[in-house]
């Protein structure tokens, strides 16, 4: 590759998708990990939720969006949210070829046993393992019925010679339309959370990992709902520290010192969008571009290209006399 690719590819955007605004919560990690490097959000409002949708359907979504992102040139896909990387990632992986992609579920797995209570997963040699874990998961219905959570959990814990975790599994379909519709905490939010919850609440979980990208906006309610000691797992931090270990292994963090740009997609109603955005990530977002995923919208491709061309670089040598 000469050094014209690789700058090429090093200043490409990073592509991230979500279903909603929830994967808001992965972008507002990655970008205060990686401040210097662009990214492209898209979110499919207009088809959400991808929690109450069958298999097939979900994975054509994030095959749509991924060809989109990879004509857009991004360097790095990121799947924002749990039900796709549930039941899509492998393809999109597929799909991506040499383009590294990165989900929830992985990072989500391991962000269980960094808060795990340190009693649960020190075995000393000899020693029996210490008793299983309780782990409750909250997710979309089609998350909790793939059972990819529980299969990654439970494999982690054979590995490290630890007892099978024993879980318990709810879909909590109404906090995903909640966080759309902005309302983060509150009366509301607390009714339906404790509905939801009062099962899980009985359990006496260990951990509790909040399965849907939308769920750690309403962590107060869903607090709240819980006994007091209950740790919550958020695999946004874990996501943006692996893609910044990948970036510099692979060489290919953005050469630029100025502050990335970030470009908003949405295929639903952009104002509303913009609004949920510069609440939840505390910064002006002013344009959201309207994008038809189902059309593969390619007049937005110049646009996109040209928002993150680079200035060229100054030539400072000077000629042999």
């Amino acid at each position: 590759m000469s050094r014209g690719d690789q700058t090429g590819v090093n200043n490409a955007p990073i592509g991230v998708f979500d279903s909603g605004i929830g994967g808001l919560t992965i972008l507002k990690a990655l970008n205060s990990v990686l401040p210097r490097e662009h990214f492209i959000y898209v979110a499919d409002g207009a088809r959400a939720p991808y929690g109450s949708k069958d298999i097939d359907t979900v994975r054509h979504y994030a095959l749509q969006i991924t060809d989109f992102l990879l004509n857009c040139g991004v360097k790095l896909i990121v799947i924002a949210c749990t039900t796709a990387s549930s039941v899509a990632a492998d393809a999109v992986r597929q799909r991506a070829g040499k383009v590294p992609v990165f989900e929830v579920i992985t990072q989500g797995t391991q962000a269980v046993f960094d808060v795990l209570p340190c009693e649960l997963k020190c075995v000393k040699k000899g020693d029996d393992p210490p008793r299983a874990a309780r782990i409750a998961l909250l997710g979309t219905k089609l998350t909790v019925e793939s059972g990819v959570y529980r299969k990654h959990v439970t494999e982690y814990a054979i590995r490290h010679y630890l007892r099978e975790p024993i879980f318990i599994e709810q879909s909590c379909p109404r906090f995903v339309s909640l966080v759309d519709d902005g309302v983060w905490n509150g009366p509301l939010a607390d009714r339906v959370a404790k509905r939801y919850l009062n099962d899980v609440r009985a359990f006496k979980p260990d951990v509790v990992i909040l399965g849907c990208t939308h769920y750690p906006v309403l962590s107060e309610s869903i607090r709240k709902a819980l006994e007091p000691n209950v740790h919550l797992t958020d695999s946004a931090l874990y996501i943006a520290r692996m893609v910044e270990k990948t970036l510099r292994n692979e060489n290919m963090m953005r050469e630029g010192r100025d502050e990335g740009r970030l470009m908003f997609l949405s295929s639903d109603a952009p104002d509303t969008f913009r609004e949920h955005a510069s609440r939840f990530l505390d910064r002006d977002v002013d344009i959201v571009h309207h994008v038809d995923l189902e059309s593969l919208e390619r007049n937005l491709l110049p646009i996109i290209c040209s928002y993150y061309e680079e200035p060229p670089m100054e030539d400072n040598s000077v000629d042999a006399p």
